[in-house]
């Protein structure tokens, strides 16, 4: 997925929280940071256009600090898209 102005990505390994073997997108997370909830939701919206698959809760803020959106591309590979707003 291309994300116009996202500039910042992160790449997770862990142990799979849902206590299955790791796989393809099961451990594995590619997190791309954006600069507001708009284009979280705009990359979402193109992810899925591409054959992607959302998952997870729908995008929305977690707590009141990270709006966050999840989603499979069609390799099966999870994806998460993410606005962290600056702190006051």
């Amino acid at each position: 997925v291309a994300v116009t102005g996202v500039q910042t990505c992160a790449l997770p390994i862990s142990t799979p929280i849902n206590g299955e073997s790791a796989s393809s997108g099961n451990g594995a997370t590619t997190g791309f940071l954006a600069q507001s909830t708009d284009q979280v939701n705009a990359a979402h919206a193109a992810g899925l256009a591409a054959g992607g698959v959302s998952i997870e809760d729908a995008p929305g803020w977690r707590g009141d600090s990270m709006y966050l959106a999840y989603l499979r591309d069609p390799d099966g590979n999870k994806i998460c898209l993410a606005y962290r707003p600056a702190k006051a």
